[in-house]
Order: structure tokens, then C-alpha cells, then sequence
């Protein structure tokens, strides 16, 4: 039933890929795409997640894929107590 499942699904375009930053609380505060001609500006958004204490993930991005959970406001804090 599954193979029947997997054939008549539509064929998802990929956007490319993505870096996302997340708080402790699992929500995204950030996030650029991951883009072959700008790979400097990239590592340097990334480092700078990385600094501030976020968790960063790599994903692929398909057309018609729901928008991640974002921090309510930004300078959040409320989960700044809380461990990833």
C-alpha cells in the first residue's frame, strides 16, 4: 500500500537548502539560505549563530513546505534559561 502511496504522490521542486538557527526552545530565530556563490556571507551568518548559543541545522526546502515555528518577538529571552 505504501508503494501505491509513494507513486501517486506529486513530485516536490526543491528550493535548495537552508540553515536554520533555533533557541533553546526549538523555535528559529534565524535563517539563511545556502547559497554555492555567496559561501562566505554563509559561514559568517552561521558562525554568528553559532556564537550567540544557537543550534544550527542544514535542511532542504521544498515548494509548498509549511514555514518553521519563529521566536515571538525579536530579543526574545524566554527560553534563555533553558538548555537545547
Amino acid at each position: 500500500m505504501s508503494e501505491f502511496a509513494e507513486v501517486n504522490q506529486p513530485e516536490r521542486n526543491s528550493l535548495g537548502f537552508m540553515y536554520l538557527a533555533r533557541r533553546a526552545c526549538g523555535k528559529v530565530s534565524a535563517s539563511c539560505w545556502d547559497d554555492a556563490m555567496s559561501k562566505k556571507d554563509t559561514a559568517k551568518c552561521v558562525a554568528g549563530y553559532i556564537k550567540r548559543g544557537d543550534s544550527v541545522e542544514r535542511v532542504e526546502r521544498f515548494e509548498g513546505d509549511p514555514q518553521p515555528e519563529w521566536i515571538c518577538r525579536p530579543g526574545c529571552n524566554d527560553c534563555a534559561g533553558s538548555k537545547p
